[in-house]
């Protein structure tokens, strides 16, 4: 038996969305007021920048005119008190360089370089000071705000979510506790039992005194459910039994009449796909198996040859000895194709007395040396007429070879080029085989 899933109240999981949402908006408006704070901060010192120039810039030009050393660096280290300056150097005309701080780099936020010039009667420069500001105090003093702010958010965040739990479960979280015990223990026996909340005031009514009248309407429509549900169960089992027959006697009819289908269509998907007479593919199921050997080949990136044959003097032998003994010299010429080639092999009558083949993974090499077997077979294989008699025959082929590299083959480019390689065997005198020039 499945144990139930431990039950977490409404009451947490709504004191956790609401402290979620108090403390992401908390944690936003705190960003954006200290955000807001580091900038009025960063005003404010390079504000400071103004207070040196009035009361460290003529003091230090005094001290350089003295030539005097203790003080330049007595009044650098009051310099570094100034809040939010980081670096100040003194360069006299004389060489000397005086340097307090550290050079903050990249985090300036502010630089500048004040001249120092004794006023006597006339105005003498005597060096410079540089200043430099960073925001390291600055962040210093944000992360002291953050992390007070983050522990009152933290304490009034914890506060309100105790108070709003403890609300919760006093109004809405015991009486659902109480339903939810309810709707475990009733069942068929118990559906006699209405629901009632004890401890829930009646002088107010809410949503929860809503859910129980509807929960005690639904158990009473259960009940008129449960009397008529046995009334018609059993009817439903006359009418099962019933059925059942009729569907095993239906079922048996369909079993028959689908293995006699499928024998129907097996027949004739061997009739369109088998050429009757020679017992080799037919066209159309040659071009299927062709396109299907091509993309096989394009795939695996194998060469694919095409090999197309025709009959030498086919219209002679039917004029000389019938068309019947035109048929045996085809299906004599079909077994001998079959017999080298292989059933393997996509083996295909294009019509007539015009054959063709597609051999997948054959090279040119390989296929005419195949081809030439082929020809000296049929040469040697007479068609027998009755008596002593003989028809003897040759064949004249065409090889058209796709590679690997090249465009995406194509079935009919191959029978154009195959056509006319065959074209060219014919010209040539016949019982030879030539192949398409390579692209």
């Amino acid at each position: 038996m499945t144990r139930p899933a431990r039950m977490r109240p409404v009451s947490h999981r709504l004191a956790m969305v609401t402290m979620t949402f108090v403390l992401v908006a908390s944690v936003l408006v705190g960003a954006l007021q200290l955000r807001m704070q580091y900038l009025d901060d960063v005003a404010a010192t390079r504000g400071r920048l103004a207070e040196i120039e009035r009361s460290l810039v003529p003091n230090l030009a005094e001290a350089v005119w003295m030539v005097d050393g203790e003080r330049i660096e007595m009044l650098l280290d009051g310099a570094m008190g100034v809040w939010g300056l980081a670096h100040a150097r003194v360069a006299t005309r004389e060489g000397e360089v005086f340097e307090r701080g550290r050079d903050p780099g990249d985090g300036a936020i502010q630089r500048k370089r004040f001249a120092l010039v004794h006023h006597g009667h006339r105005a003498i420069p005597l060096g410079t000071l540089e200043v430099e500001m960073d925001d390291t105090a600055i962040l210093a003093a944000i992360r002291d705000r953050a992390l007070s702010r983050s522990i009152g958010v933290a304490v009034a965040i914890s506060l309100g979510a105790g108070l709003m739990l403890l609300l919760v479960r006093h109004w809405i979280t015991r009486h659902l506790e109480s339903m939810v015990r309810y709707a475990r223990a009733i069942g068929p026996d118990t559906l006699h039992v209405p629901l009632a909340l004890a401890g829930k005031p009646s002088r107010t009514r809410d949503e929860v005194d809503e859910v129980v009248e509807a929960f005690n309407r639904m158990r009473i429509t259960m009940l008129e459910d449960q009397l008529r549900r046995r009334r018609d169960e059993l009817e439903l089992t006359a009418h099962r039994e019933r059925l059942e027959e009729l569907v095993a006697a239906r079922t048996r009819q369909l079993t028959d009449t689908a293995r006699e289908l499928e024998a129907q269509r097996d027949a004739v998907q061997r009739l369109a796909n088998t050429d009757a007479l020679t017992g080799v593919g037919s066209r159309r199921h040659f071009q299927e198996c062709a396109d299907r050997e091509l993309a096989r080949a394009q795939r695996d990136e194998r060469p694919v040859s095409l090999l197309m044959l025709d009959i030498d003097h086919f219209k002679r032998i039917n004029d000389t000895h019938g068309h019947g003994v035109g048929d045996l010299v085809l299906k004599r010429f079909a077994q001998v194709l079959q017999h080298h080639v292989g059933t393997a092999a996509c083996i295909g009558r294009l019509g007539g007395e015009e054959f063709a083949v597609v051999l997948s993974g054959w090279d040119t090499t390989r296929a005419r040396a195949l081809a030439e077997l082929v020809r000296t077979a049929v040469m040697a294989a007479p068609v027998a007429v009755g008596g002593p008699g003989e028809v003897a025959y040759t064949t004249s082929m065409g090889l058209a070879t796709w590679r690997p590299g090249g465009p995406a083959p194509s079935l009919e480019r191959l029978l154009r080029e195959a056509d006319a390689a065959l074209y060219r065997a014919k010209a040539a005198g016949r019982n030879r085989v030539e192949a398409a020039s390579p692209a």
